[in-house]
């Protein structure tokens, strides 16, 4: 297939999706009656946003959940996309994360591989003109170098399947690469191959086999994961020398809490107790509960192994070293969410290192437009000293 840039696509579809004027299909998919039946919810529904109650009523297993619920965006709520910038979404599913980042206000580049899912996405957005869905391969698609951050969510593990050559985890971290403008960011996210959930019984993501991937099982151009100093090398390899990991629970799928590495380690901050109640989910429903997680973590935070085992990776790197460090508040130690109650009482609680050395614990209201009308519950956003 021809390498084609973006404005070679045809215009035109019913959806609104430009297509690839090569594009045959692409073998990814939840299933054809799954994305029709997205779709078919998609048109129907009047709210479309991030945190839709109309769309987390038409949750009824697990592929409503992962495409219409509110979590997913919580894994990138604390970055901030700036409303001028570009952002260029590698693997765009079904639309969850880019309904998200196009209410940042930012121009959002969408490309996903499969018409249904393409079509998905851009109903998820047909309200917000900001956002531009393209259908194709990103490897047949020759962008410019023009973007502020390429997200890569979910998709690099998938290089081995759809890639030729020799090494296609780092062609695809080429195509992300060139697509950045200089100093621009990536933003990357997948499952760590040595999280603790796979040592506790849960099956490999993918594989829904027990300890395939800590075991390193992956079939031959199959889907594959890393641990944190694999993904690191991947990532050096492929020229990107500022490199943040943060870590999301209880994974990068429907995270409620943020970590990073200058809330880890610490005296007078006990990360572990964020999240050692989050239960980590078997998506094969195979678990077998060999181990309590709960009373391993404490021991992996007193041993400076959190973040070495943690279920999932979030990565922000940039090709220069004043990129990264300015993406992230480095106050911040980590971030909670409460997303699993009425929209009016969900909130984001912040854990941040003030000038004068104490650790304020700031909650807010995650939708701050939203009122509380009953009068038996009151919502008092806070701020205190940890």
């Amino acid at each position: 297939m021809r390498i084609a840039t973006l404005d070679q696509f045809v215009a035109g579809h019913e959806s609104g999706v430009r297509v690839h004027p090569e594009h045959t299909g692409f073998a990814y998919s939840d299933g054809e009656s799954n994305e029709r039946r997205l779709l078919s919810i998609l048109r129907k529904v009047s709210d479309l946003s991030t945190g839709s109650t109309e769309l987390a009523s038409c949750i009824e297993d697990w592929v409503t959940e992962y495409h219409f619920t509110g979590s997913r965006a919580n894994l990138l709520r604390h970055i901030p996309f700036e409303p001028a910038g570009r952002v260029l979404e590698l693997g765009a599913g079904c639309g969850s994360i880019t309904r998200f980042l196009g209410e940042s206000g930012a121009t959002i580049t969408a490309v996903e591989g499969s018409l249904d899912r393409a079509q998905c996405a851009r109903e998820r957005c047909r309200d917000l003109a900001n956002v531009s869905v393209y259908c194709g391969n990103f490897q047949d698609i020759a962008f410019e170098s023009q973007y502020d951050v390429v997200t890569l969510i979910g998709v690099m593990e998938y290089s081995p399947k759809f890639f030729e050559g020799d090494d296609p985890i780092g062609a695809c971290l080429a195509i992300a690469r060139k697509a950045l403008r200089p100093g621009g960011i990536l933003v990357l996210a997948i499952e760590n191959q040595l999280g603790l959930k796979y040592f506790a019984g849960a099956t490999e993501d993918h594989l829904g086999n027990h300890y395939a991937g800590i075991e390193g099982r992956y079939p031959p151009k199959g889907v594959v994961t890393f641990g944190r100093g694999a993904l690191e090398k991947h990532l050096r390899r492929a020229g990107f020398d500022n490199i943040e990991f943060q870590y999301p629970f209880p994974d990068y799928k429907l995270p409620s809490a943020i970590l990073f590495d200058q809330g880890l380690g610490l005296d007078d901050f006990l990360a572990d107790e964020i999240v050692r109640h989050m239960e980590e989910r078997d998506y094969s429903g195979k678990h077998r509960r060999q181990i309590h997680s709960a009373l391993v973590w404490p021991q992996l935070a007193a041993n400076g192994l959190v973040g070495e085992l943690s279920n999932s990776f979030l990565v922000v790197a940039t090709l220069q070293s004043a990129g990264a460090a300015g993406l992230s508040d480095r106050r911040c130690l980590a971030v909670a969410y409460a997303t699993d109650r009425a929209r009016p009482y969900q909130t984001v609680t912040s854990f941040l290192r003030s000038e004068d050395g104490k650790i304020r614990v700031a909650k807010r209201r995650l939708h701050a437009g939203d009122t509380v009308t009953e009068s038996a519950l009151k919502f008092t956003p806070t701020d205190d000293i940890y």
